[in-house]
């Protein structure tokens, strides 16, 4: 008989494991793990230019919402700290999963959230991301994507899907956020 062991090294696996496993185990890693992204929040360096780009969405008149895969309590932090939470709407975390079933648990779920919680239709909304996974999980989501370019090499990935763009800069993104108008459908 074979054992095969998987040695899980992503704190997030972890504690989706441990609320699989027990969920009294599971809400203390939860806890544990809140409070450690929160206190990672407060160091967090920005992507260069990203207030830029969150200012320029805001002052055209677009909602904005930001959604990731960590507690929404570091997030909050995050944009307290950088002065940016009155310019966002809602703040979608991991928490938002979970209540429903297992197999909903997923960041597709998180951006449907976030596109309902502005009033929107996934069609009318995109998400702005680094990385190409998530212009995936966008699209799956039926969402239009923005890659933005912040290493070398990956405007190939970021740009994959036919209807995603990928920009070079949080700055280009900003500029066109203040140059093109919101479309109305």
């Amino acid at each position: 008989m074979s054992l095969f062991v998987a040695i899980e090294q992503n704190p997030i696996s972890m504690m989706w494991y441990a609320r699989q496993v027990a969920p009294d185990i599971g809400a203390e890693a939860t806890e544990l793990l809140r409070k450690i992204e929160i206190t990672a929040a407060t160091t967090a360096v920005p992507v260069p230019d990203v207030q830029e780009a969150i200012h320029a969405c805001h002052a055209s008149g677009r909602s904005i919402a930001v959604v990731d895969d960590i507690s929404s309590d570091a997030m909050e932090t995050y944009l307290d700290l950088h002065g940016l939470r009155h310019l966002v709407g809602a703040v979608i975390g991991r928490e938002h999963l979970f209540t429903l079933p297992e197999h909903l648990q997923t960041g597709e779920n998180l951006l449907q959230q976030a596109v309902q919680a502005l009033n929107a239709e996934p069609s009318d909304a995109a998400l702005v991301t680094l990385t190409p996974h998530r212009i995936f999980r966008a699209k799956n989501a039926g969402l239009r994507s923005l890659g933005v370019v912040n290493k070398r090499g990956t405007r190939k990935h970021l740009s994959g899907p036919p209807d995603a763009v990928a920009v070079s800069s949080m700055a280009h993104l900003a500029s066109g956020f203040a140059s093109v108008p919101v479309l109305s459908t």
